[in-house]
């Protein structure tokens, strides 16, 4: 495997780059599309069986991440739902922005920022795992 040290050529360089970018620029489109909740009923049932299929023909390290990434697609698009949903209640002047209700929400919105943070970090660590020798440095082996 390649270090993304001086050895790559311009050409490849670029195509990553380009591959990265169309990558990030489909996945917004994905995230910030607005379905019906039938429609996103089977966008999820469709995921899942994808999932599914996946997980059961190999085990390699391409499929786990595979599978990280449309988990991380799915949380996004949550995500993406439960901010502009906060959006729409405290720019509608008819709601109290100093209610419960707000606290509540803004409340959640935290808790759900920390979760998807916690799980990207474990989705980084899962994907290029620290390949230490444990037993040279303790005398639990």
């Amino acid at each position: 495997m390649e270090s993304f040290s001086g050895t790559q050529t311009l050409t490849k360089r670029s195509f990553r780059l380009l591959v990265a970018g169309c990558s990030l620029f489909l996945l917004f489109q994905f995230v910030s599309l607005y379905l019906s909740w039938p429609k996103q009923a089977v966008l999820g049932g469709i995921s899942v069986v994808i999932a599914l299929v996946l997980n059961r023909e190999k085990k390699s390290q391409v499929v786990t991440i595979g599978l990280m990434l449309i988990s991380l697609a799915a949380t996004l698009r949550y995500g993406w739902w439960r901010v502009h949903l906060i959006l729409q209640f405290f720019g509608d002047e008819s709601n109290d922005r100093l209610s419960v209700s707000a606290l509540l929400m803004l409340i959640l919105i935290s808790a759900e920022a920390y979760t998807i943070l916690v799980m990207v970090l474990g989705y980084m660590q899962t994907s290029a795992p620290l390949l230490t020798n444990l037993c040279g440095r303790t005398s639990m082996c």
